[in-house]
């Protein structure tokens, strides 16, 4: 196996490509959960000042926010220059309070003062985690919220389909994480990360931790099904070299030289039946610290 660097992509996050896909993908996901705090009572709600958006892509999420809580000081923060640069426009263009800035969220301690946020999101930020961060990053959440302030965690698992060619296509990605070791699964069925968090959480001292599943159905007939499999053509495209080097021997190289033009064929199957599971964690920083 290789050993992953302390920070790697799968999709080149300068790409204006992958830029493209992630806001459209964002826009499938906060739909398909039906809002960007759908687990907040507006009670909760009304108790936020001061959010931060980890690993914000372009954006997407936070402007979203900015735009349902214009009160709100909302801030992204983001590896990729042209996604920050992007994320800025759109916030300066529609008037939101939000604002974004370059930044590794692996490098600690991060540039923020203790107790300054009363919210931390992050979403679907597992490609580039190896097991041994998630630990780290949620103590260093935990130094940055006020006392009963939230972390809030929104990750998925790989898509339940009933198409042969689509369950190995997931599979080729989850081994190639796996051999990258960038899972939690034994053997690399999955990526195994949903059954660890809320135990990570409670490890980095977060308590009223709890978890709400969702599921996005991306079958022929719904609604997030164009959406879902432009997303997922788009990926394959940009993740093409990374599945590369991780692939075992000559077999598995001319499947995945083939898999584009199947996946495609497949978008137009009317029986296809799929769905994206995702799950959403929360935690609470204790009062007391």
């Amino acid at each position: 196996m290789t050993t992953p660097s302390e920070q790697h992509y799968v999709m080149d996050p300068e790409l204006m490509a992958e830029m493209v896909r992630l806001n459209a993908q964002g826009n499938m996901f906060t739909q398909g959960m039906g809002g960007v705090l759908p687990e907040l009572s507006q009670q909760q709600r009304a108790q936020l000042h001061d959010v931060l958006d980890l690993a914000c892509g372009p954006g997407e999420w936070a402007l979203e926010l900015a735009f349902e809580a214009p009160d709100l000081h909302i801030t992204g923060v983001d590896i990729s220059q042209i996604m920050i640069e992007y994320a800025n426009a759109q916030a300066l263009a529609r008037q939101l309070n939000a604002r974004f800035e370059v930044m590794s969220v692996l490098k600690h301690p991060l540039p923020f003062a203790d107790a300054s946020f009363d919210l931390i999101n992050m979403r679907l930020i597992f490609a580039f985690m190896t097991p041994a961060q998630w630990l780290p990053l949620f103590a260093e959440c935990l130094r940055l919220l006020r006392p009963g302030g939230l972390i809030r965690v929104t990750e998925g698992e790989r898509t339940l389909s009933n198409s042969a060619i689509f369950e190995r296509y997931m599979s080729l990605w989850t081994q190639a994480f796996y051999r990258d070791q960038r899972t939690f699964s034994p053997d690399g069925l999955h990526t195994g990360l949903l059954p660890m968090l809320k135990r990570l959480l409670k490890q980095a001292g977060y308590s009223n931790t709890r978890h709400i599943p969702y599921l996005i159905d991306v079958s022929a007939d719904s609604q997030a099904h164009q959406a879902f499999f432009t997303d997922m053509l788009a990926g394959l495209q940009i993740g093409l070299p990374f599945l590369r080097s991780m692939a075992h021997g000559p077999s598995e190289l001319e499947e995945l030289e083939q898999l584009y033009d199947q996946l495609r064929a497949l978008a137009d199957q009317e029986d296809f039946c799929a769905y994206q599971p995702l799950c959403t964690f929360l935690g609470q920083k204790p009062v007391s610290m």
